[in-house]
């Protein structure tokens, strides 16, 4: 046993310090399992008092893993102001022992003192204590003892005041009861593995729909649902899966239909979040006050229980885009065919619309297919839900057939060939979603104004040449998408009477012009109206943005604006205080103002083609700042030294430079800057003469990107301190190449140079010197 004066907190530690350390040997190794604990950890912040275990054989390295999270900065900083409790319990423990370690550690790292020891008191005042506390228990080398008879005599608590405490054990036997919760029989948990029939995915998906079940009544259910499986199948053990989706974070039967509308995509094929989020709206199955937040709140939820798989990220932890195992789309297509009347045939390769197979179902996808028509006889008077995208053959939809769909909902057209829409649109009133991206339309009928329930119009990419002059009519429009419409010529003036309008993104369409003449064309100052706004994308096209705009628009979390024609930005953008995500693209740009560096939300920033700029503002107070891109602004030759000062960029993990063709040097960082830096990116830098040792240092760095920059790559290849650092980073990507299409080779490396290789080893016996890193590219 460890003394809480002797051995387990060495001499490093202090009454007044914030860190306590337990000691360990150097540990070699254990990266992946600790990183995944410490995850764990992460994930189980919400709740009172979640209990974790490890379980394996003696010698195995438990503790050794135990002691690496406890000492390590994350958990330290996790629970930096409260209890870090650590008990060594072993075969034949003494109670009395194990609570006066425990009064020992409490007494040093707070304020509470102890003056009696007789057992009852010291049992009272420690109960007392971990109840007012917030804390993290950690109990190595549990033997026969159960963990709910352990933490009984322990005095821990069952429901402390406090939320995000942490119980974790470690033991050479599954009879510790560490890893379930203390009222679960491991006979019944041990069933339901059973019935797992040792498959990876059933033991994945229904493992974490167990994991917050604490009765056991409820895991006895588990078993007799999996037992009453007559298929005894892997869709019948998932179906548990599915059902516990009722009673995740109490958002009942919307999360289950949401999980089955993925049947409807392709099979095997990347989902985009932005597009499903658009559909469960479309169907009312997110909440109407904020639907597209809560709408990544549902994709959030739906990766928690491992029924998608992210694959990209935002800054902001927010998915982008995920795919569904194979096995559970053929599951969320079997139920949603049996028991929600939909019919989905994505990717079949058909080539006649199925008439006869539609009929009687309320929600339909035939995406991905080669349909050349829709039958002038099919109608469907009851469907909510259409989805004809991706059949690039498809030229009509007949007005006979739109006159049928009364109850539609959902109607998605997007990559078809359609050149024109029926007169009769305005008929589907109940119409919520309408997708027309990347279709060659260039206009749209005058009665889509009708649709007063329409909240989401996507003309992405379209040949859209105009819209209908009624277009204040759609008071219900919350997002409106004309971005890349190239052929777009104007903004009618109804927008400004949208009040109902939350985004508004017309991004790369150049060709609008913001007219101040014309009744029937927006004036770019009249946006100012639209104070709903959350998220703003538009191309000025020279017209010159006013002072008093953008300080109306004080909700905005997502600003895209190429500016052209402009010096400087107006000073009202300030006002813009929740701002989240900001790219700008200003050619003329000369100055941006140190008032922009009191954004306090922001978390993404991207400057790009700003040619004129030559010097940047002091981004490095920004305190939610995680991704910041400087691309193609060559006139910046240096950064503020205040870039690389102590408590700079917090929280900074992803630095991208590109194109910076006069910058000769980077800021040197001092100890204790760019504390979360993870991804350095340098691209394209001809003049920059070296990446200073300090940024390999950086304890937080997992990979350094250098492309196009002669002169550092040679000299990273003499200096013998680089070369010692090399277990230092993860991941190093190193080339020599010129390429035309560098932007599109920066998206590449940026966003997933893991699985990309580009060209010639530039210096192949450097493989030898790096052999201690995890993934080593030479393009």
């Amino acid at each position: 046993m460890a003394s809480a004066s002797g051995d387990l907190f060495p001499s490093i530690y202090s009454a007044t310090s914030n860190k306590k350390y337990i000691e360990e040997a150097v540990i070699v190794g254990q990266d992946s399992e600790s990183n995944k604990l410490v995850e764990l950890i992460n994930s189980q912040q919400h709740k009172n008092v979640s209990r974790l275990g490890l379980v394996g054989k003696g010698g195995a390295g438990k503790t050794l893993l135990l002691k690496r999270v406890f000492n390590g900065d994350q958990v330290q900083s996790l629970f930096r102001n409260d209890l870090m409790l650590w008990l060594t319990v072993s075969q034949n423990p003494s109670f009395n022992t194990l609570r006066d370690d425990l009064v020992k550690q409490i007494t040093v790292q707070v304020n509470e003192r102890l003056d009696s020891r007789e057992e009852d008191h010291v049992k009272n005042w420690l109960n007392e204590c971990m109840r007012k506390h917030k804390f993290a228990l950690f109990l190595d080398d549990i033997w026969e003892t159960s963990a709910a008879s352990l933490l009984e005599e322990l005095c821990v608590p069952h429901s402390p005041h406090h939320k995000s405490n942490i119980i974790i054990a470690t033991s050479r036997t599954t009879n510790s009861g560490g890893i379930l919760p203390m009222s679960i029989d491991q006979e019944i948990a041990i069933s339901v593995c059973k019935e797992c029939g040792g498959l990876p995915l059933a033991l994945k998906v229904i493992g974490k729909a167990m994991v917050s079940v604490t009765l056991s009544n409820e895991w006895e259910l588990a078993v007799k649902k999996l037992q009453n499986d007559v298929t005894r199948s892997l869709y019948g053990r998932l179906r548990l899966s599915y059902d516990a989706l009722a009673d995740v974070a109490g958002y009942g039967i919307s999360l289950q239909l949401c999980f089955l509308c993925l049947a409807a995509f392709s099979k095997g094929h990347v989902i985009y979040s932005n597009d499903v989020i658009d559909f469960w709206i479309g169907e009312g199955l997110v909440a109407e006050r904020d639907p597209l937040q809560i709408g990544d709140t549902y994709v959030i939820l739906l990766a928690d229980q491992c029924l998608i798989k992210p694959i990209q990220k935002d800054y902001d932890g927010n998915v982008i885009c995920f795919r569904v195992h194979d096995v559970l789309h053929d599951l969320a297509q079997q139920i949603a065919e049996k028991e929600e009347k939909c019919f989905f045939q994505a990717s079949k390769g058909l080539q006649e619309f199925p008439i006869v197979d539609c009929a009687g179902h309320i929600r339909i996808s035939l995406e991905d297919n080669s349909l050349t028509r829709v039958p002038k006889e099919f109608r469907a008077p009851y469907i909510r839900f259409l989805l004809l995208s991706s059949n690039p053959s498809l030229m009509e939809i007949p007005t006979e057939v739109i006159g049928s769909m009364t109850a539609l909902r959902v109607l998605d057209l997007s990559r078809t060939a359609l050149q024109s829409l029926p007169q009769n649109m305005g008929c589907l009133k109940r119409l919520v979603y309408l997708g027309l991206s990347f279709v060659a339309l260039k206009r749209l009928p005058s009665s889509v104004t009708a649709l007063r329930n329409l909240q989401i119009l996507d003309l992405y990419r379209s040949d859209i040449t105009q819209l209908p002059s009624g277009f204040s009519k759609l008071t219900s429009l919350k997002l409106l998408d004309v971005s890349f419409c190239k052929h777009l010529q104007c903004m009618p003036y109804g927008i400004s009477r949208l009040m109902s309008l939350e985004y508004l993104d017309a991004f790369s369409s150049s060709n609008i012009q913001w007219n101040k003449c014309r009744r029937d064309r927006l004036p770019i100052s009249d946006l100012c109206t639209l104070n709903k706004l959350k998220r703003l994308g538009l191309h000025n096209n020279g017209e010159i943005i006013q002072e008093g705009m953008l300080g109306t628009m004080k909700q905005v979390e997502y600003l895209c604006m190429h500016l052209t024609g402009m010096e400087s930005l107006p000073q009202d953008i300030i006002s813009m205080s929740k701002l989240r995500k900001l790219l700008l693209t200003c050619p003329q740009l000369l100055q941006i103002e140190n008032p922009f560096c009191e954004f306090q939300n922001l978390g993404y920033l991207s400057l790009f083609d700003c040619g004129m700029l030559k010097q940047l503002p002091n981004l490095h107070n920004l305190p939610s700042l995680k991704h910041l891109h400087i691309v193609k602004c060559p006139n910046i030759e240096k950064f503020p030294e205040e870039f690389g000062k102590q408590g700079g960029f917090p929280k900074l993990e992803v630095f991208s430079v590109v194109k910076l063709r006069k910058l000769e040097q980077l800021p040197i960082v001092e100890e204790g800057a760019l504390p979360s830096l993870k991804t350095l990116t340098i691209m394209k830098c001809e003049a920059l003469q070296r990446l200073p040792q300090c940024y390999w240092n950086l304890k937080s760095v997992e990979k350094i990107r250098v492309y196009g920059c002669s002169k550092v790559l040679f000299v990273m290849a003499e200096e013998e301190n680089f070369i010692k650092t090399k277990i230092k980073v993860q991941t190093i990507t190193l080339s020599m190449i010129e390429t035309q299409t560098s932007e599109e080779r920066y998206h590449d490396i940026l966003q997933q140079s893991e699985h990309f290789y580009y060209g010639e080893f530039w210096c192949s016996e450097m493989f030898q010197l790096f052999a201690g890193i995890n993934r080593f590219y030479l393009f």
